[in-house]
């Protein structure tokens, strides 16, 4: 109901289906400007133009803005390498990272 998690663009929501790299971005982006930790203004000026990864082009629209904030942010340090790799499978361990990083991390 927060808009946290947005769904498809079908209308669609898949509770069940695994979350990737660009889409995990996009839901800690929200929350980190839900939780006051970033102003969407602010968030929105970052731009995977500016990103290392070798894959950056790779990056959809709609996600772009958060994962390059949050590589500003070091919050992808320990989970991605040169390539960002936006719909590998994310993991347990690398979604707490992630999200611990994105919102408690200083």
């Amino acid at each position: 109901d927060n808009g946290l998690f947005t769904g498809y663009t079908d209308g669609t929501f898949m509770p069940d289906k695994v979350i990737n790299r660009q889409e995990i971005a996009a839901v800690a982006g929200r929350g980190a400007v839900m939780g006051g930790v970033v102003d969407q203004a602010k968030l929105e000026k970052f731009v995977m133009e500016k990103s290392d990864f070798m894959d950056k082009d790779s990056v959809p629209e709609w996600a772009a803005n958060e994962v390059a904030w949050l590589e500003a942010e070091g919050v992808f340090a320990e989970v991605a390498g040169e390539n960002f790799e936006p719909v590998k499978v994310v993991n347990r361990a690398e979604a707490a990272v992630i999200v611990y990083k994105t919102l408690f991390a200083e």
